[in-house]
């Protein structure tokens, strides 16, 4: 393989393909396993990025920039991507259960619905789901952004302003599964963003919006129904709409906040790791040059 000034930057940014010139790779992903990266021909490289610059919709053009994306939700720079398939089957799991015992407690599951917290819950196991068996990448991804957003507001609005209006058992059971509900979505999430190279893509943010303007117009429709859902989203007070307020801005400041996570721990590690295998494979070629000029010479003399 050709090597032409390893140190050079990407030709792109970040969030695109990593097009190091001294490796021949262009255009073509965020984030692949290094050796991976490194170590495949230039030819596969470019065929690979033909087939997928062919394969371009309007879609990627607007919302992944033109570039793919899908080794993004598959690799780590902490882990192996078996490990981290092994954590996901594992935190899938969990989500199902807890998913399972809200179903059925209910005696009409589709209350379960009314919800933003079971919508939550739905999202962490579908996205688990999806990354563990590897599919629907494009999905996935925008799951993992809105869901990520969303559990830090189910959390603190849920022990700040809903459970000290609830009436409690005080059984164990009840503890795990409230707590899991409100608290252990969020770590799972948090969890899989300390070990994925998932971006955040700002132009993603709109996909948020339009979540939260759907499940708004479905608690106002329940609350005028019926009852309100949450106690403190009456939609007949100025307190209510603070209260909404707020809990978008948790959702946004938890985005920018995990953006914030990826582009000070995660993208310096991978440019760390990208340099210390182009000096890896360099001094191989190098190592390869002499040996093959070594024997040139002994079949001269």
């Amino acid at each position: 393989m050709k090597m032409e000034n390893c140190y050079a930057k990407p030709q792109h940014h970040w969030n695109t393909t990593p097009g190091f010139s001294c490796v021949k790779i262009a255009n073509f992903t965020s984030i692949l396993d290094l050796t991976e990266v490194l170590e495949e021909s230039p030819r596969k490289s470019l065929y690979e990025m033909k087939k997928f610059q062919k394969s371009k919709t309007l879609f990627e053009d607007i919302f992944w920039d033109g570039h793919n994306p899908q080794p993004d939700t598959q690799h780590s720079l902490f882990i192996s991507k078996e490990m981290l398939r092994k954590i996901r089957i594992i935190l899938a799991i969990y989500a199902f259960s807890i998913i399972s015992c809200e179903v059925l407690e209910e005696d009409n599951p589709i209350v379960n619905f009314q919800f933003l917290t079971f919508y939550g819950e739905l999202m962490t196991f579908i996205y688990f789901f999806l990354v563990a068996v590897n599919k629907w990448w494009k999905l996935a991804h925008i799951i993992f952004e809105i869901n990520f957003s969303l559990q830090i507001t189910v959390c603190l609005m849920y022990w700040i302003a809903v459970y000290p209006t609830q009436n409690h058992d005080g059984s164990l059971y009840f503890f795990f599964k409230t707590s899991s509900a409100h608290g252990g979505m969020f770590l799972a999430m948090w969890i899989d963003n300390y070990f994925n190279m998932i971006r955040f893509y700002k132009r993603h943010l709109t996909f948020i919006c339009i979540f939260v303007l759907a499940y708004l117009s479905l608690n106002i429709a329940v609350t005028f129904s019926f009852e309100p859902v949450y106690p403190p989203i009456t939609w007949v007070s100025v307190e209510c709409y603070i209260f909404i307020f707020l809990g978008v801005m948790m959702g946004i400041f938890h985005y920018f906040f995990g953006s914030l996570y990826y582009n000070l721990v995660k993208k310096p590690k991978f440019h760390r790791q990208l340099r210390r295998n182009q000096q890896q494979i360099q001094q191989q070629n190098t190592f390869n040059k002499e040996i093959q000029n070594a024997h040139k010479q002994r079949r001269v003399f």
